[in-house]
This record gives structure tokens, sequence and C-alpha cells, in this order.
């Protein structure tokens, strides 16, 4: 079978290609390789509508109405739609290819990978003028910080978007472990209510990393997952629908060739050492002592009137943990009882936190911290810098070590576990 297809320079199968001539009027290029031997090819263009929701609204859906016309494309020739056509340049319109063989009723109807809308009879493409920028011109990018970005929008567990309480934020101060909580639904929320018409490009801080722990997300965790805390791949693809629809293109950014404490291959190897197969991937300093990996504040880089604060509520407490930590009156603490929430199947961590950023501290959790419970400590100038404050990171351990490190050197030393040095001791493994 001898199938025709443009191979010239400039052309690509991509769906349509947007444009402007000379005189600065929009239109669009299309081109179908199809066998000219069997079939010929009609390029069918239809109106559209924008549907509203019930508070007028709209919602990023769209109606396919009436044909406005058929165009006959050649295989080796692309074909260029514009105003002159009778298609208005600033309205959205649907398209589809019909194919119709030779000497034959037979035809057969063809979409192209992007955005498609059906009706009862048809499906077909959709292209959105607004927007929409040629490879040859620019346009205004807006820059989203995700975390703080309509913090009021969240998901609910259907993917849909609901309010959320946000007047504890009036109080909140930004500092380096605080997280207003914001995520992609306050973009699409913007995007639905045509707040970002007008915008070719968005641009925010990283989506695909699963670093839910920072308000940045900028520290890799693994590179094929979104960040939970910002939304599903089942809510990005949702943005990206009522982007394309609209015509804005999306920026992602990131760190990609780093990786953050909580990223998949870090963890490997602090795991297995030299064990594992992504050990020279990292530059690793084998030190005896303290918990090295920069997670901890340094208290000798603060006035001397701020260390107390910080070396007395930096803290910790095991997560799904065998046993269950004990102070008794003698300051000794005890191992021996058993946790009767303890999966066996599950690891155990590590978690460290900041006390004062807790309303509940305890030594045993049966959860990850995910996030501070308080959006600012008591005393709203207690953490200005990242030495002041840390984290909540945790880190799977083998519980058996930690044990050890609390009898030989926590309760032997009379060190307060639940303080900061108490974390360094009890977190050499």
């Amino acid at each position: 079978m001898k199938v025709h297809s443009n191979t010239a320079s400039g052309i690509n199968f991509e769906g349509y290609k947007p444009f402007k001539n000379e005189v600065g009027k929009k239109g669009y290029v299309f081109s179908y390789p199809f066998d000219s031997e069997k079939y010929e090819c009609c390029l069918e263009v239809y109106k559209v509508r924008e549907l509203k929701d019930k508070d007028g609204y709209n919602t990023g859906n769209y109606s396919i109405g009436e044909q406005y016309s058929e165009f006959k494309l050649e295989p080796s020739a692309k074909f260029t739609l514009n105003g002159s056509h009778g298609i208005p340049d600033d309205k959205p319109f649907a398209y589809r290819y019909r194919l119709r063989e030779k000497g034959g009723s037979n035809m057969v109807y063809i979409t192209e990978a992007g955005t498609v809308i059906k009706s009862s009879r048809h499906t077909c493409n959709l292209v959105s003028p607004n927007g929409i920028q040629s490879s040859e011109t620019g346009g205004s990018m807006k820059l989203c910080f995700w975390d703080t970005y309509a913090p009021q929008f969240e998901y609910d567990k259907k993917g849909g978007i609901q309010k959320r309480d946000i007047e504890h934020l009036k109080s909140q101060v930004k500092y380096f472990s605080a997280k207003a909580g914001g995520s992609l639904a306050g973009l699409e929320k913007s995007i639905e209510t045509g707040k970002l018409n007008g915008y070719s490009k968005i641009i925010g801080t990283p989506v695909f990393t699963d670093d839910s722990l920072t308000d940045h997300a900028y520290w890799n965790k693994n590179c094929f997952q979104t960040a939970q805390s910002l939304g599903s791949i089942n809510n990005y693809a949702s943005v990206q629908r009522k982007m394309f629809a609209k015509g804005i293109n999306f920026v992602n950014d990131g760190a990609f060739v780093n990786e953050g404490l909580e990223g998949i291959h870090f963890k490997h190897v602090m795991k297995w050492g030299k064990e594992s197969p992504y050990y020279n991937w990292f530059r690793v300093r084998n030190e005896d002592g303290y918990l090295t990996l920069g997670v901890l504040p340094d208290v000798n880089e603060l006035p001397k009137e701020d260390r107390s604060a910080v070396e007395q509520n930096i803290s910790h407490c095991l997560v799904n943990s065998p046993f269950l930590i004990e102070e008794k009156k003698s300051g000794i603490y005890s191992t021996d009882k058993k946790n009767p929430y303890y999966e066996r199947t599950k690891p155990t961590y590590i978690q460290i936190y900041d006390k004062r950023l807790m309303y509940q501290t305890a030594l045993n959790r049966d959860e990850r911290i995910k996030t501070y419970d308080k959006s600012a400590p008591d005393d709203p100038f207690a953490i200005n810098n990242r030495q002041d404050s840390v984290l909540p990171y945790s880190f799977e351990i083998d519980p058996q070590e930690y044990k050890d490190n609390v009898e030989n050197i926590i309760n032997k030393n009379k060190i307060p576990l639940d303080t900061l040095k108490g974390t360094k001791m009890a977190a050499q493994f």
C-alpha cells in the first residue's frame, strides 16, 4: 500500500499548528497523512459553545454545534485555515478528518491527540484561540507559588474543588518550616472562573517531585509522582485539560538533577550503604557521632539567647515502633512495653519535629507528621531562619538500633530524650 505523507520542512503531525501571517492575522495549518489511492480526505470544521455552571462561570467544557464547512485535503500539502474561510479567528471551533473510500460510500472519521469533545453524533478535536501563541511569538506568563496561591481552595476525595477554612493564615508567620496549604485546586479554580484569561503560560514551583514536605517542592523525592500535597495525577490532568481548552501552556519547573533527603535513591543508600547501586550517586562521608544529614539545627550559628529554646523544643518520636518509650521518675527511659498497634509488615520511622509548632507532642505516634498543626509558634519572633526550627522529617530506622542507643547512650548519660541533644544521640545509626 502506498501511503503519502508530507516530509517537507516545517510540517509536523501534532494536530493543528497556529501561526500569524505578515499582517498579524491568525490562522491554523492542518496536514493529515493518508493513502490518496484509496481515500479522499476532508477537514470538517464545527462551531462550539462553552458551557457555564449554575453561577454563570465558564466550565471549560464545550458542546458541538452546526458545521462551519468542510475542506478537501491533499496528501502532500498543508492546508491553511484562517478568517477568509468564514471562521472567526477569536472563536473556538472543533474539527475532525473524514476519510471516504474512493469508488464507495464507506467513511472513517479521525481525531488526533489533544483535547477531544463529544456529542451524540460527533467526536472532534477542540481548538481554542484564546491565548494561543505560535512558535514565533511570545505572550504574558503568570508565576504562581502553589503553597500560597489561592489557598482557600482544596480538592475533596472525589477530585472536586471545595473551599477550606484559612482563617488561621491571617496570623501565620511565613518562616522556614511553615506551609499555607495551597494546591493545584487554586489554579484550577482560577482557570474555571476566567481569572487567568489573557495569559499564554503558567509557571509555578515544581509539581512532579513527590515532595510534600516543603512549601516549594524542590526537594525531589520521586520525579515520576506528583507532590501529593498539591494534588493527584488526576487533578493535574484536569488542570491541563482546562488550560488546553483556553490555549494556556503549563511550564513545569524543577531541579531534576538533585534529590532531597526523602529521595527514593538517597534513602536506599541510607539503608544499604555501599551495597546500594546508588551509592556513587551521592557524596557520602562516613562520620562517627551525630546525625550529619543537615537536618537538625546547628545551635552554634544562633545567638546565645536563642540556643536554649531550640535545644529544648527540637525533638523526635517513633512511628510504628514495636515498643513504646516511657520515661520513668528516675529520668530513665524504658522500652520494655510492647506497642499493641505495631504493624510488622510496615517500617519503623524516627520523626523529627519542633514541639512549638505542634498542639500535641509525644515520643510515640501512630502516623508521621505531614505538616505542622500550628500556623505560628506562641512567640511569633521565635523562628527567624532555618537554624531556629526544623522541617518535620522522618527516616526509616532499625528499631533495635534505636533501642540500643537509648539504653547505652541516653540512659547511661542521663540525657533528656525529648530534646535536640537527645534526638542527636538517639539517632546515631
